[in-house]
């Protein structure tokens, strides 16, 4: 007589057998069978392998969508950069590992690669090249362009006068809308180094807001479909030579515009383009750096049987060994050296040369930004425009804010994995708001706050990962902060035309009662009669004054045009309760 043992007892928790089998030779559901290693056995499956399905070989085994394997011998697993390119599934015996895991239109290495006639989406992979798919959302936006184009010719006259109009809120708008689309261009970069260093993904709604605002990130690759323009794959290395190479182009030929008009007639300095130059480039900057620094990371991948290849982490479709990459890291290299390090560099040199106008010693800091407005010479200049924002000492804070977002968008490049990556990003946003905080470094006060509450959303959005990634979130839970997320993404957005126009109508009620003042004294017939004694034989009225603090020092005002000389060089005075009494003297006051 024999009694059957279980397999469990006899060789162990992973193995398994058939019913009525006389041997152990089959694995459980979160194993596989490998013939390697004398005899073979059984090997837990590896992330991104199927286990519901008992008895798996190696080459049996069955992949999840979104990962790859470079052949059926293979025992490592991949995760796919373009998660809808990998279809998972088994490595068919009469197929290879790109026809049997890669989706229709994809191919190459980790199914990275178009097909012809098919384009990459970020949110999508592999996409046909049909007008719905690939060209609506370029031409739209060329549409809107046109007619935007189209109306500002027709009605320019009126354009101006509405600027002029509203200058004072256009710029409040402006300015924080600056800092808002910078802070989304860091969020959805943030997100993409996330998801391409291993991170889980961020659960809708958030992720679709992301992709909604993805054109703040202002990268042309991905905006247009350069794919269906190119007979072969568009891949990183066009990108980086578009990319890098057209700023240098427009640059040059502006200057070559500039010094031709100099032979016929008066033209910009050749300082005053560049500085021009620099100021669009400020939005672009970090995609530029960041594509430029994508360059040189490589990723080794095992094949089999010991062998492996290396690839470009951001395109798997440029072999780290071959001659196309040793060219494409020499130009990556002369490009480091002119955008992340030449462009903050540049732009410290230029307003080095205007310190003194910027931040004059020995001077109080509302006189200097009250003066600088005035100042013909900061005026003439685009690249002080930068330094305007801010309080006179933190006149270079710009060349801070540009490392800022090189650090969160391209330094983080330099981590190896995904947990590099969370303690880099948390460590930065942590460490930046801190400084936002405690500097407050703009003259408008309400900007220090908006720009302090920005620095927060990326706090917040890092910390969200972190949880994400240590399974301390996840289900209804994660969508619920998701949410949250959006929505206070969505309030900042508000908060830009909200705050501008309650700032506006104070300032517009402010305008109001002084006018109404000035009235009330014309219809009184009212010239206070000025003594240096402390006294005055005018009449006593009682005068609420409107916004003191802003004064006009070459304004004389009309209703004293007769009582006091035209130099203003007279008394302040002091409003009391009863009277109007005059002070030391001074500056002449405009208050009423």
């Amino acid at each position: 007589m024999y009694a059957c043992l279980k397999c469990s007892t006899e060789k162990g928790a992973s193995y398994d057998s058939v019913e009525g089998s006389a041997e152990c030779d089959r694995c459980v559901a979160d194993t596989y069978w490998d013939e390697g290693g004398g005899g073979g056995g059984c090997i837990d499956k590896p992330e991104g392998v199927v286990v519901d399905e008992p008895g798996t070989t190696l080459e049996k085994m069955k992949l999840k969508p979104g990962y790859f394997r470079f052949s059926a011998m293979s025992t490592e697993v991949y995760q796919c950069h373009h998660y809808w390119n990998c279809k998972g599934g088994k490595i068919r015996s009469n197929s290879t590992a790109i026809d049997s895991l890669c989706r229709k239109g994809s191919r190459g290495p980790l199914c990275s690669i178009c097909a012809d006639n098919y384009y990459m989406s970020d949110y999508s992979g592999c996409q046909s090249c049909g007008i719905g798919n690939a060209w609506l959302g370029p031409l739209v936006f060329v549409v809107i362009l046109l007619l935007c184009a189209a109306v500002a010719f027709c009605y320019q006259e009126k354009l101006k006068d509405l600027y002029n109009r509203f200058e004072h809120k256009l710029m409040e708008l402006s300015q924080k809308a600056t800092i808002a689309f910078v802070t989304m261009q860091i969020l959805i970069i943030l997100n993409t180094t996330h998801k391409s260093v291993g991170g889980k993904e961020v659960p809708s709604p958030y992720l679709d807001f992301l992709a909604l605002t993805g054109f703040t990130t202002l990268d042309v690759v991905s905006l247009v479909p350069f794919d269906c323009m190119y007979e072969t794959s568009f891949d990183h290395f066009h990108a980086l030579l578009l990319e890098s190479l057209v700023p240098l182009v427009l640059l040059v030929v502006a200057l070559m515009y500039t010094s031709a008009r100099k032979l016929r007639s008066a033209a910009l300095p050749s300082h005053k383009v560049l500085s021009a130059w620099l100021s669009m480039l400020f939005l672009v900057l970090p995609v530029i750096s960041r594509r430029v620094c994508q360059s040189f990371r490589c990723e080794e991948y095992h094949v089999q049987n010991g062998e492996s290849v290396r690839y470009l982490s951001a395109d798997s479709g440029i072999d780290c060994a071959s001659a196309r990459y040793d060219w494409m890291t020499l130009l990556a290299a002369c490009m480091v050296i002119i955008y992340p390090i030449g462009a903050p560099l540049l732009l410290f040199v230029l307003l080095f040369k205007y310190r003194a106008r910027l931040n004059p010693p020995n001077k109080d800091e509302h006189e200097v930004i009250e003066a600088r407005k005035e100042d013909p010479v900061l005026a003439s200049e685009p690249v002080t425009a930068f330094s305007m924002l801010y309080r006179p000492r933190f006149w270079a804070f710009e060349i801070y804010n540009m490392i800022r977002r090189l650090l969160l968008t391209c330094a983080v490049l330099m981590c190896d994995d995904l947990a590099q990556t969370t303690v880099f990003v948390t460590v930065v946003a942590i460490v930046t708001l801190v400084i936002e905080q405690e500097t407050k470094p703009y003259c408008w006060s309400f900007l220090s706050a908006f720009c302090n509450v920005c620095c927060w959303q990326i706090v917040l959005f890092a910390l969200y990962l972190l949880l994400l990634d240590s399974n301390m979130t996840s289900g209804n839970q994660a969508v619920a902060i998701s949410a949250l997320l959006m929505l206070a993404n969505v309030a900042l957005i508000i908060t830009i035309f909200v705050e501008t126009r309650v700032q506006s109508d104070h300032n517009a009620e402010s305008v109001s009662r002084r006018v109404e003042l000035q009235a009330q004294v014309s219809q009184s017939h009212l010239r206070p009669s000025w003594r240096f004694d402390g006294g005055s034989d005018g009449p006593e009225i009682e005068i609420e004054m409107a916004d003191r603090k802003q004064r006009l020092p070459s304004f004389v005002n009309p209703l004293w045009d007769k009582a006091a000389p035209a130099v203003v060089d007279t008394p302040e005075v002091e409003v009391v309760e009863m009277g109007v009494v005059p002070a030391q003297s001074g500056a002449a006051s405009d208050d009423i």
